[in-house]
Parts: structure tokens; C-alpha cells; sequence
């Protein structure tokens, strides 16, 4: 439901104004993965109050972030593929789905199926008390006037 009220409004906003509503929204997908995946904790074993299992890896939260449209992925990443400290692989695999992938009508989906992340998003970890996803989304009108400026440089 929120994902729809959110295209509608974009939608209504662009034909208003006449801006090239896939830039907008390209850049609205991309500002928003770029502050989930980069807000998602990345496990710090010198801050657990126990000991990490042998061979811990953190960044497997901030590596499984997916974007997709229309449909949301409904797998997680395994792995060394899934471990991503920095955030470069799901944004840079993300960025690719955003900008080749955008067909006008379609939801763009941004998840994480690991089976923790809701305990992140609910403050688990003292890195990310406010979660990742909640924060952004009080973003959204930020994201979406750099995204109307960029767009407004752009037009003919």
C-alpha cells in the first residue's frame, strides 16, 4: 500500500511539473538504497556481549540488501557473495537494476530477507539503534527534491 501511494505521488508531482518522471525516479531508487544499505550495522564483535562463532565475517545484513522491480525477491544471498562491509556490492548490483531495469508503472523493490533484519530495523544493535529503513524513509522528501533539481538541470 505505501509503495503505491509513494509512484502515485511521484507520478502526480512529475506530470505536473513536466520533469522526465524516470529520472526522478531513478535517482529517488537510488538515494534511497544507498542510505539502507550504508545505514545497515556491519557486525563489530568487539561490541557483543558474547563471542562471535568461529570464522565470523560481519557485512552478510549489509550484503543481502536486493533490488528488484515489479517483484520482490523473496531469497537471501549465501555465501561470501552475501558478505559486503563496505556496501559496494548490493549498491552497485542495485544501481544496475534501477537504471537498466526501470519500465514506467512498475514498483521498484528494495529488500532483505535475512531472518534478523527486523531486529535490526528494531534497534538490535547499538550501531543502528533507529534501524536503517525507518530513517530513510524520513528522507523521502530530501530524496525526492534533489531528484526534481537534478531532473529540472536535465530537461531540454
Amino acid at each position: 500500500m505505501a509503495t503505491t501511494s509513494f509512484s502515485l505521488d511521484i507520478a502526480r508531482f512529475v506530470a505536473k511539473t513536466g520533469l522526465r518522471m524516470d529520472l526522478v525516479i531513478r535517482k529517488v531508487g537510488l538515494d534511497i538504497l544507498r542510505s539502507v544499505v550504508l545505514r545497515t550495522p556491519v557486525g563489530n564483535p568487539t561490541l557483543w556481549k558474547s563471542k562471535p562463532p568461529k570464522g565470523y565475517v560481519g557485512g552478510r545484513a549489509r550484503g543481502n540488501w536486493i533490488t528488484t522491480w515489479a517483484v520482490p525477491a523473496d531469497f537471501v544471498i549465501l555465501g561470501d557473495t552475501a558478505i559486503s562491509r563496505g556496501g559496494d556490492k548490493p549498491i552497485n548490483a542495485g544501481a544496475d537494476t534501477i537504471i537498466a531495469g526501470y519500465r514506467r508503472g512498475q514498483t521498484l523493490y528494495i529488500v532483505n530477507n535475512l531472518p534478523y533484519i527486523m531486529a535490526l530495523e528494531n534497534g538490535w544493535s547499538t550501531q543502528a539503534p533507529s534501524g536503517m529503513i525507518g530513517v530513510t524513509v524520513t528522507e523521502y522528501q530530501e530524496f525526492l527534491n534533489d531528484a526534481i533539481i537534478d531532473a529540472q538541470r536535465k530537461a531540454p
